[in-house]
């Protein structure tokens, strides 16, 4: 019996060698990459894309997909009619392309933030690259300006629910007004006693310290003074906790992990103690790392540690919001602190 069954297996075994090999080989896809941007300006970003395998096929376009909005350029379709209006563009790049591509996009906004996409298409398919975060240099020309005379660079960061978009331009710098702006004076208290029983809108450089560590790192506000509705100069207004999160959300694109942090951090160790974890301040959002002031006994902790912000909503029972932002940490997070503590602000412009 045994005899009998060897060639009848011997038999199948050839045929599923046969059959296997005359299946039609699967054809694959370009591989594309969206690499780090080349030069930018106040109005330019070279974008800047690779193919790193042209797949089955010699690829016939290779291209760019950019605009203001990240859900805009991840929903794209090339169906799509090229409309201003979804902030999102593409160019395709004529004859066939292989290796590195390069396109200058022109025109665009100062101190805004863009998001950018390389394709590639053969005759079967069309390959999308990862989805970069891109920011020309903060807008200076149409700085804000406080009482004082100093100036105040911006940056605009635009998101879109549905077909709505919504835009929001802050500074990105720390203020540091000693006036409203009505052009009265902020109560500067001299002590630490004085600090911690003021009962009205008073600010202070860190440590007291004025020319060394003031021009830096800004003022800091109790929240007495954010609450007066009158500590950013007129037209702008010191953002509430949903403008907040909604910030933190935009930093947070296309990312499953709380990294907003890191792209609003300013880079390097210079200001923020070592290793400021994750900071590449792609936003050009620049957090200094200011440090605080108690209001319970007016000391200064934090410095080149944490980067604290008042938020301008949500007193209670003595305490107001705080958004802030760790040398160590990527993240960013928010607590509750007493409205006599002393820390950071930002402005921004009003609708």
């Amino acid at each position: 019996m045994i005899k009998k069954f060897i060639p009848l297996l011997f038999s199948g075994a050839l045929v599923l060698f046969l059959h296997n090999g005359c299946k039609k080989e699967l054809s694959h896809p370009p591989e594309v990459v969206t690499m780090e941007a080349g030069t930018i300006t106040d109005t330019s970003i070279v974008a800047r894309g690779e193919v790193t395998d042209a797949g089955s096929f010699a690829l016939t376009k290779a291209g760019f997909i950019w605009g203001v909005t990240w859900k805009g350029v991840k929903d794209f379709s090339f169906s799509d009619t090229l409309e201003d209006g979804y902030q999102r563009h593409h160019i395709a790049l004529p004859d066939s392309v292989t290796g590195l591509c390069e396109f200058k996009i022109d025109s665009l906004a100062r101190g805004t933030t863009y998001f950018i996409r390389f394709w590639a298409s053969n005759q079967e398919s069309i390959s999308l690259g990862d989805i970069l975060m891109v920011s020309t240099p903060p807008d200076t020309i149409d700085a804000m300006r406080d009482p004082d005379g100093n100036t105040y660079p911006t940056m605009t960061y635009h998101w879109q629910v549905g077909f709505t978009i919504t835009s929001a331009t802050w500074t990105v710098k720390n203020l540091r007004t000693t006036k409203y702006n009505d052009s009265q004076p902020i109560t500067k208290p001299e002590t630490d006693t004085l600090w911690s029983i003021a009962t009205e809108g008073a600010y202070c450089y860190y440590g007291n310290k004025e020319d060394s560590l003031g021009s830096i790192y800004g003022m800091l506000y109790n929240h007495l003074a954010v609450s007066s509705n009158r500590l950013c100069p007129e037209g702008w207004h010191v953002p509430d906790s949903t403008e907040w999160a909604a910030l933190v959300e935009f930093m947070n694109t296309n990312s499953e992990r709380n990294i907003a942090g890191g792209k609003m951090k300013e880079a390097g160790t210079d200001h923020w103690q070592s290793p400021n974890t994750g900071a590449d301040d792609r936003s050009n959002f620049s957090a200094l790392p200011g440090g605080g002031r108690s209001g319970k006994d007016g000391s200064f902790n934090l410095l080149q540690q944490y980067a604290n912000f008042w938020n301008g909503s949500g007193v209670s029972g003595g305490t107001a919001t705080v958004s802030y932002l760790f040398y160590n940490s990527e993240h960013t997070a928010s607590a509750r602190s007493d409205v006599h503590s002393g820390f950071s602000v930002r402005c921004v412009k009003n609708p």
